[in-house]
């Protein structure tokens, strides 16, 4: 069974864990759960803002899209702009940014989240519930 990416286990040890074993030695050293955590924050907001989560008024209830494909270059540069504006995140450049993506994505896949349909893996996938 996928999890839910509104479920609160989503943001929770594991999959920050998940990250950073991802990460090679050295970003490890640069990079903090906090930061971790926020990123992943943003890449929620990123899915928010795309309408791959919507609120459900009538229930309080939010529901998340069956499947979507997502542009990854234009993900990137989105949580780029709000990891530039964050002022406890200036430390993040593009390949960290990058690897952090890229570790999510593969948490996702582990957890079914994510599809990967095509033979040349995208670096962020596709998005299905």
């Amino acid at each position: 069974m996928a999890k839910d990416i509104l479920d609160p286990e989503w943001e929770d040890q594991e999959v920050i864990d998940y990250i950073i074993q991802y990460l090679n030695k050295d970003d490890r050293e640069r990079i903090s759960r906090k930061d971790i955590s926020t990123m992943l924050d943003y890449i929620v907001d990123y899915y928010d803002d795309q309408g791959l989560i919507h609120d459900d008024d009538d229930d309080d209830a939010n529901e998340v899209v069956d499947e979507a494909e997502i542009d990854e270059e234009e993900m990137f540069n989105s949580i780029r702009e709000r990891v530039s504006a964050d002022p406890s995140l200036k430390h993040i450049d593009d390949d960290l940014l990058r690897q952090v993506l890229e570790g999510e994505y593969h948490y996702g896949l582990s957890i079914g989240i994510y599809s990967d349909e095509d033979d040349d893996e995208p670096e962020y996938g596709t998005y299905n519930d």
